[in-house]
């Protein structure tokens, strides 16, 4: 309010005096300072942002909100006391800041596994009171976006033990474990050289033993799976795969980027061997071939092959296959390897006894260093049906009466032959009786032969001789007593001191007994 006054009377003061009412509003300067604790930040991790606040003046301030709209590709975590977020958006009620005074609030967010680039966040202040600069009331902060991706692999075979020539399945397990996404990831397995591909998953591909597995991307947390098939080979002794994998992004342990399955491998063979005779039915005296084919049925290829043959009693040793030798009556053939799915034959030759009678079994067996999933058909039998030899037939018989000693002696050789006839007797040693010819004679005839007084005589031992023209001769032992039988070798042995030539006389002996 002002007034004027003088010294003469004012005959008017209404109008001495003016008054101006002015409104007066409080001014305040509010700023707000924005930081991100990293730049870069990694897809799939925390970032918080620090935001500062200060009422500059000159007036105290009141009402004062922070506003920050979070920018897309980050999810809101927490913030400050006094801050509360929706849709995105976090409001901040500070309240009260007198002049010069500040305070700082934060907002903590997750920025997404898949953000790629930069992310751009801004944050605004307003007050109740004017603020005189409006170009410190909001503050913006870029941050820059690194992708890292920790890929982890696992394999499992399906077998800890596998078969030379079977198939093994591989089980590959890819898992992102972050932080962030994972694009462009990629299963690498390089077969090793003794397996074979045999199929894999749809996102796999082989070429050249080395399979590819384009998986695509891999969200944080998420797992896929492949599966790769592959075959044994029959000479893989033991296998040892490696399985990796790969990203686009930066990988912050590659110490889970690799598996490795180690799978021992135990051989099996299915040896079966079959035996044949190149006859049905043989003579008694004439040679036998056997064929002998063994076959490996897999599924690994088989090593150490040895094929035995005991030879039944009857028959002697005449040759074999190259690889084979005789022993005491047992043929042994040493095949050696033999390949899955193939076969091999030895031929073994014998010479049948002229005194071997009825059904000659031979039986062969195949052994192999590999486990032998079906024994069963490691063994074969061939029996053969025996026909006397016609040039040698000569019927023996022995009777005893009222201490007489009958030889009965039925001829039916097949042809002219010289027959002759020797005693052994104790104490006196080969007595020979006769050596006659005789002729064919059908039906057989009996020619009766008697010794008298035989108890006084202990024991008695015939040895006949039947030369067939042309032919080896026959020569049989027989003995007749009430005591033990005569050894054959030792009536043998007297005989040859008889015998001109007990070398081409002896050299096969067969009978035929009634």
């Amino acid at each position: 309010t002002a007034s004027v006054t003088g010294n003469q009377t004012d005959p008017d003061t209404t109008n001495n005096s003016a008054v101006v009412d002015t409104n007066v509003s409080a001014g305040v300067d509010l700023s707000i300072i924005k930081e991100a604790d990293l730049d870069p930040v990694i897809a799939g991790e925390q970032l918080t942002y620090t935001i500062a606040v200060k009422n500059n003046g000159p007036s105290d301030a009141t009402g004062i909100v922070v506003t920050d709209t979070l920018p897309a590709g980050v999810s809101f975590v927490s913030a400050s006391a006094g801050c509360i977020e929706a849709n995105t958006i976090v409001t901040c009620d500070i309240g009260s800041l007198v002049s010069g005074a500040s305070i700082i609030v934060s907002t903590e967010v997750t920025v997404d596994s898949s953000t790629t680039n930069s992310i751009t966040n801004m944050a605004s202040v307003t007050g109740t009171q004017t603020d005189p600069d409006s170009t410190n009331n909001s503050a913006v902060v870029d941050t820059n976006v690194s992708t890292e991706a920790d890929l982890s692999i696992t394999k499992e075979a399906d077998l800890e033990t596998v078969v030379p020539g079977k198939q093994l399945t591989y089980t590959i397990a890819v898992t992102n474990n972050g932080p962030s996404k994972a694009t462009r990831v990629k299963v690498v397995d390089i077969l090793p050289a003794n397996v074979s591909f045999v199929s894999a998953s749809d996102d796999c591909s082989e070429a050249g033993g080395t399979v590819t597995c384009s998986l695509g991307r891999l969200r944080v947390g998420k797992s896929k799976e492949v599966i790769i098939v592959v075959g044994v080979d029959p000479t893989a002794a033991s296998i040892v795969n490696t399985a990796s994998v790969s990203g686009k992004q930066t990988d912050p342990d590659d110490t889970n980027n690799s598996a490795t399955v180690n799978t021992d491998v135990s051989a099996e063979a299915d040896l079966s061997v079959t035996k044949e005779a190149d006859l049905d039915t043989v003579v008694a005296g004439e040679p036998l071939i056997y064929t002998v084919a063994v076959t490996n049925n897999g599924p690994s290829d088989a090593t150490g092959v040895v094929v035995t043959d005991t030879l039944p009693a009857g028959v002697s040793f005449a040759s074999a296959s190259a690889g084979c030798i005789e022993a005491d009556g047992i043929v042994t053939c040493d095949i050696g390897s033999l390949s899955n799915g193939t076969s091999t034959k030895v031929i073994i030759e014998v010479t049948v006894g002229f005194l071997t009678t009825g059904i000659i079994t031979n039986r062969v067996d195949v052994s192999g260093n590999e486990t032998d999933i079906n024994p069963d058909d490691n063994s074969g039998v061939k029996d053969t049906a025996l026909v006397p030899n016609p040039a040698c037939i000569l019927e023996l018989g022995f009777s005893y009466t009222d201490g007489t000693l009958t030889m009965d002696f039925n001829l039916g050789a097949s042809e002219s032959a010289t027959w002759g006839m020797w005693l052994f007797i104790p104490g006196t040693g080969i007595v020979p009786l006769w050596s006659i010819p005789i002729l064919v004679v059908d039906p057989p005839v009996s020619f009766p032969f008697s010794i008298p007084g035989f108890p006084s005589m202990g024991m008695i031992g015939g040895i006949t001789v039947l030369n067939p023209p042309g032919a080896t001769p026959c020569v049989a032992f027989d003995f007749a007593d009430t005591g033990q039988p005569l050894s054959t070798g030792l009536a043998v042995a007297e005989l040859q001191k008889l015998i001109a030539n007990p070398v081409d006389t002896m050299p096969r002996i067969g009978e035929s007994r009634r």
